[in-house]
């Protein structure tokens, strides 16, 4: 059954509306929006914008506190109003608005002299991900030893669904600690530095119980992500890791230092509860 012209006239009017708000200006605002006594339509209408934009602002403050350290306030509010502007939410939670932020910043022309910017925008929107992620038993070393038994070897692993990697051509860890400590109000004199001259840096960030870590991981901690977010098995996982690592980038002297480091990293990754069992 179609639907009623009314119907349509009142979707009509509401989307009209909606868009008016997003762009912040909205033509013929009487024909949808009644004088009061007090106010006119035109007023009103700037009263709704305004309540708008500042909860979505406000949303953004809230999930991206190191951009917002990084960039002063100014900056990053009218950096704010631009991606509202130009991204209508497109869900009814809140806390999925800023899906789009990071790739919007990498896009920004005013950001152009600051392009570690978006970077550092994806750790912060994956430290939001993983704390709201779904709870999954995390794969130990203890669970291979004590319960998958002899085929532990073959058994199929992934990322926990709170895992993400982060990858930078800028020393991105030691930004996001600089910035988180600029968020939190620390003296940056007695805590982290850093220069954007330093080596790249690549991100993990994933949640342990209650509590969402960050930190910079090695390449071969890396590959093994890599490999077990294709469903590896941990035979598989190194196997893919060793070849990329030593026949694609050829960055160790020899077969045996690479083995031992994938080592460390297969040790890290179960300490930290960074796989779950598929």
């Amino acid at each position: 059954m179609s639907p009623k012209p009314e119907s349509n006239a009142l979707n009509a009017l509401q989307d009209k509306f909606i868009h008016g708000l997003y762009q912040g200006e909205i033509a013929n605002v009487e024909a949808l929006i009644c004088d009061s006594n007090k106010l006119s339509a035109t007023q009103h209408f700037d009263i709704y914008h305004g309540s708008m934009l500042g909860n979505f602002t406000a949303s953004l403050r809230a999930v991206f506190p190191r951009v917002l350290a990084a960039l002063g306030d100014q900056f990053f509010d009218a950096l704010a109003r631009q991606y509202i502007k130009n991204h209508p939410s497109k869900t009814p939670i809140l806390d999925d608005f800023g899906e789009g932020f990071p790739s919007f910043c990498e896009g920004f022309k005013p950001l152009h002299d600051y392009p570690y910017v978006s970077d550092v925008a994806s750790v912060d929107w994956s430290w939001h991900q993983a704390f709201h992620s779904c709870d999954v038993s995390a794969v130990f070393a203890a669970d291979l030893q004590n319960v998958l038994g002899v085929d532990q070897a073959n058994i199929q692993l992934g990322l926990h669904p709170s895992v993400s990697i982060i990858r930078s051509d800028f020393p991105l860890y030691s930004l996001w600690q600089f910035n988180e400590q600029e968020n939190a109000s620390v003296d940056s004199n007695n805590g982290a530095s850093f220069s954007l001259d330093a080596p790249a840096e690549i991100v993990m960030v994933w949640r342990q119980d209650y509590q969402v870590c960050v930190t910079s991981i090695s390449l071969p901690v890396c590959a093994l992500l890599t490999a077990f977010d294709e469903g590896c098995s941990p035979t598989q996982a190194f196997e893919r890791a060793f070849e990329q690592l030593w026949l694609e980038q050829k960055m160790y002297d020899s077969e045996e230092a690479l083995a031992a480091e994938l080592s460390e990293a297969w040790s890290f990754l179960l300490k930290q509860g960074a796989l779950k069992r598929l």
